[in-house]
């Protein structure tokens, strides 16, 4: 079974998106900042990290930074998933944070599906 981290402040999006990925094979696990997120990884093995841009204290685009910045976590995979749906936006989201996907809310949970899976490759049918 695979895990994926959540870092959503959002309970009830949290529990979209863990309902859509849980049926694939993954273990959730869901913080609701990024600080608790960031103690998440350091604590159990992620297959996933799914990031939040507007998070309280630290934003998810700072959370990624740090992630990218830490060796054991630079092949993780990171998506962010935002309101932010500009085009100048998705693309500072992109280059700021180090993300390897920027989804945008809301979602359709096919489409949110097959971008996870184009990311990491691993989601069984």
């Amino acid at each position: 079974m695979k895990r994926a981290l959540i870092v959503e402040d959002e309970p009830d999006f949290a529990r979209i998106v863990k309902r859509i990925l849980e049926p694939e094979g993954f273990t959730v696990h869901w913080s609701e900042s990024a600080e608790d997120g960031w103690q998440v990884l350091q604590s159990q093995a992620c297959d996933l990290a799914i990031l939040d841009w507007n998070l309280p204290g630290m934003s998810g685009i700072d959370l990624c930074r740090r992630i990218r910045s830490d060796t054991r976590f630079q092949s993780l995979p990171v998506a962010l998933l935002t309101v932010r749906n500009l085009p100048e936006q998705q693309v500072q989201g992109l280059k700021e944070s180090g993300a390897d996907l920027y989804l945008t809310k809301p979602i359709k949970p096919g489409e949110f599906l097959a971008r996870i899976q184009s990311l990491v490759g691993f989601l069984e049918r």
